[in-house]
């Protein structure tokens, strides 16, 4: 019995190894290739063979696969399809189609991320039922994923003129081009990395939007070839010569090293004028703000002349004459350049452009008088003025005694300006002296003698009417400027504290959006949108009259300041309706700081009369403010 169990497994085990030595004979039946149906087919000559362009950047690889026997067991099997890159699977591109499911052709992407980098590349895919699990392989697609470009990122060196070009100073004129077959030449490098397929773009002139010529490269060496009847056209003077490589996968190069040419085909400039220059002779308040040179109109200007501005010597700056030329043309000279040849003593500058069209022509020259020499002690050479930061500081003696300040018990009464004369005054200097914001308002003058010995000391009055009453308070500035025949220079400001016009103001400002039950701001009075507050005072107000609304930002008790900037201060002039119905002023609530979700606020203003100056502030107001809901906020502005 045991002996027939034997011989039984003996031949199963080998018709089993029959079977699968029959099997291993077998011929493999491969799929068919998947279709690349964005690849460029191959050209002869171009070993990348196939090769997916640049523009599959955003489609990826189209791929078209032919049907398959659909050798689903039951209406539950489904069919798989697995795509290989290089062997490696892209599981993300796994997809499975139902029991008579699969479409013909499947078409699918595969995105570039999955190429990896520029070289060859093989796409095959398997497929097999789910019940199965027994893949069937396809055959492979190979292509080439081109990334680089014809010259493998490196910029291509400018053209190559020819001798008799160069000889002629790069310059393109009717006898260049007559003796040169009516065109200009230019030969270029092979691109590093050659292939059929490449082609040129070459730009003539500025633009680089639209290739002047542009085509396959030549069997031969590369040249471009710039015919008489296209460069005419396109215009005179400096024409910038640069070229790209792209090849057939749409890889472009960067673009050449430009090289220049000019083009002259009609007379050159001439009649050339001295440069207006109309503030001259040039003193330093003018040298501050920039002198003001016009080139004039020449003969036979073209458009794209280059015209060079020199001031004695230094290059100021270049402009072009416009397509259809026009004049003036304008320059400014800043206030270094014409420091830059002297300070302490006048110079005159020579004052001259050149028209640069392939060779540059002068013009006369302008002798300008520069005089930035400054009454007394040189200013600083970096330093274009007024302000000289050494001069003494004025100082202002109050009816009281103050040093600097008026006090309200100096009403009524004039003030004393006391001045150290500065160093190396002379005779005709004169001394101005001016109280009051923006330019000031003129007090009084002192003409040098020339005689005045070493600490001598300038005293002048400051009138209570007009000036000090008219000025009203504040941070008062008081300064002098120092004139000579030519320029001047002015002291630092000192700063006087003027309260002397102060009076009471009894109407404070109101919240005019708050709960009426307790006068708090809450959700409903929507603060986000804006805190009104109202100015009604009929007594202290007048027409021209400047006010002030000034707000700071609290925690909810009012111990803390949170506002951090400082206060939030909202100007406004009065008009007659303001006095009899109150002015509406509103807040900006992106201001405060919030504290879960609340904050506390406090308003006053301010006047400054625009009749006898004087001024005053109002009561402070307070409002507590929540936004708070039960830990959240009905605030939408906050996060």
């Amino acid at each position: 019995m045991s002996t027939c169990k034997y011989l039984e497994r003996k031949e199963l085990r080998e018709l089993r190894q029959k079977s699968d030595r029959t099997a291993a004979q077998q011929p493999r039946t491969l799929l068919a290739e998947p279709v690349g149906a964005n690849l460029l087919p191959e050209v002869a000559g171009d070993d990348q063979g196939k090769i997916l362009g640049r523009n599959a950047a955003a489609t990826g690889l189209e791929l078209e696969i032919e049907q398959w026997p659909d050798e689903t067991a039951d209406p539950t099997d489904f069919n798989i399809l697995k795509i290989f890159v290089d062997n490696n699977e892209i599981r993300d591109l796994e997809v499975h189609y139902p029991q008579g499911g699969v479409p013909s052709p499947v078409e699918l992407a595969v995105p570039v991320l999955y190429l990896g980098a520029h070289g060859l590349k093989e796409v095959r895919y398997e497929v097999s039922t789910d019940w199965d699990r027994n893949p069937r392989d396809s055959a492979t697609l190979t292509f080439f994923y081109d990334t680089r470009d014809p010259n493998l990122g490196n910029q291509p060196e400018a053209v190559r003129l020819d001798a008799d070009l160069i000889a002629n100073n790069k310059q393109v004129t009717p006898d260049y081009l007559s003796s040169h077959n009516d065109e200009v030449v230019m030969e270029v490098d092979d691109p590093v990395d050659r292939r059929p397929g490449d082609t040129y773009a070459f730009y003539w002139g500025s633009g680089l939007s639209t290739p002047t010529l542009q085509g396959t490269l030549p069997a031969g060496p590369i040249q471009f070839r710039m015919p008489a009847s296209l460069i005419g056209p396109m215009g005179q003077g400096p024409k910038i010569l640069q070229y790209t490589f792209t090849d057939r996968a749409g890889n472009r190069s960067p673009y050449s090293t430009p090289e220049t040419v000019y083009v002259l085909l009609s007379d050159p400039p001439g009649g050339l004028l001295a440069p207006e220059v109309p503030a001259a002779p040039i003193d330093r308040e003018e040298a501050r703000m920039g002198v003001l040179v016009n080139v004039l109109a020449y003969d036979n200007p073209q458009g794209g002349d280059e015209i060079l501005l020199y001031w004695h010597g230094t290059y100021v700056d270049t402009r072009r004459v416009p397509a259809i030329p026009a004049f003036p043309i304008a320059f400014t000279v800043d206030y270094d350049v014409i420091a830059s040849h002297g300070t302490l003593l006048p110079y005159v500058a020579n004052v001259e452009y050149f028209v640069r069209r392939g060779s540059d022509i002068g013009s006369p020259v302008n002798p300008v008088t520069v005089n930035l020499v400054v009454p007394g002690d040189p200013l600083d050479p970096d330093n274009p003025g007024p302000e000289d930061p050494l001069l003494p500081l004025p100082e202002l003696e109050s009816f009281t005694q103050e040093i600097n300040k008026i006090v309200p018990i100096d009403s009524g009464e004039n003030a004393t300006i006391r001045i150290e004369l500065p160093n190396n005054l002379v005779q005709g200097d004169l001394i101005e002296i001016f109280y009051g914001p923006g330019n000031g308002e003129f007090v009084a003058d002192y003409p040098v003698t020339g005689l005045e010995g070493p600490g001598f000391i300038i005293v002048r009055t400051l009138p209570w009417n007009p000036i000090i009453r008219d000025v009203g308070n504040g941070k008062i500035p008081l300064w002098y400027r120092i004139t000579d025949a030519n320029n001047y220079k002015v002291s630092k400001k000192q700063t006087v504290d003027v309260s002397v016009n102060n009076f009471t103001i009894t109407d404070p400002a109101t919240f005019t959006r708050v709960d009426p039950a307790d006068g708090r701001i809450r959700c409903a009075q929507s603060p986000w949108l804006g805190i009104p507050v109202r100015i009604f005072a009929p007594t202290s107000l007048a027409p021209d009259d400047e006010i002030e609304l000034h707000a700071s930002g609290f925690d909810f008790a009012f111990n803390t300041e949170l506002s951090g900037p400082p206060p939030q201060i909202i100007p406004h002039k009065v008009i007659q309706n303001d006095v009899t119905q109150g002015i509406s002023l509103t807040l900006d609530w992106r201001y405060f700081v919030l504290s879960d979700y609340r904050c506390g606020i406090e308003i006053f203003w301010t006047i400054k009369k625009a009749i006898g100056g004087g001024g005053g502030s109002s009561p402070t107001t307070r409002v507590q403010v929540t936004v708070n809901q039960a830990g959240a906020t009905c605030d939408p502005t906050q996060p």
